[in-house]
């Protein structure tokens, strides 16, 4: 499957300026936020990161350990 523009672009950031552009992203959603909206929305956002996360390190877990019984 090819990636799109938008992926080779943000796929393409330096590691810098991606923590830029989060950063910038993190304070932009703040405006006119209550205490309460900014917890659910971060617990929101967290979750969808850990669920990322989770997914990612299983398939680089499968991966090496297809690797290692192929050098068996």
């Amino acid at each position: 499957m090819e990636g799109s523009r938008f992926d080779e672009w943000f796929f393409g950031l330096p590691p810098e300026l991606m923590s830029a552009l989060g950063t910038v992203l993190g304070f932009a959603l703040l405006g006119g936020l209550s205490a309460g909206q900014q917890n659910a929305l971060g617990n929101f956002l967290m979750l969808a990161a850990q669920i990322l996360e989770t997914s990612a390190s299983q398939e680089q877990l499968l991966q090496g350990q297809e690797q290692s019984r192929r050098l068996d």
